[in-house]
C-alpha cells in the first residue's frame, strides 16, 4: 500500500479476531486512498480512528478522528 514516510495519515483498525484487540495501522497518501480504505471490507478489523498529519514550518500536527462503530452479521426481518 502506501509508503509510511510519504503518508498524510493513517486509518487505525482494531483487530476483532484476537483476544487482545491489537491495533493495525494502514497509511494513506491521498484522500482517495483513505476513502478506499474506509469503504473496503476488512475481515477481522473494525475502523477505530483516522489520523491526518499536517507539516508546516517544521512542526507536525495531527488531527485524530475517533469513530464508534458496530457490525451486525445477521439481520432478520421481523
Amino acid at each position: 500500500m502506501s509508503n509510511p514516510s510519504s503518508a498524510i495519515g493513517e486509518a487505525i483498525f482494531t483487530r476483532t479476531d484476537t483476544p487482545d484487540f491489537a491495533e493495525e495501522s494502514m497509511p494513506f497518501r491521498t484522500l482517495e486512498e483513505l476513502a478506499a480504505l474506509c469503504s473496503q471490507h476488512h475481515p477481522g478489523l473494525s475502523l477505530e480512528r483516522i489520523m491526518i498529519y499536517s507539516r508546516q514550518g517544521g512542526e507536525t500536527s495531527t488531527l485524530s478522528l475517533g469513530l464508534i462503530s458496530c457490525s451486525v452479521e445477521n439481520i432478520q426481518n421481523a
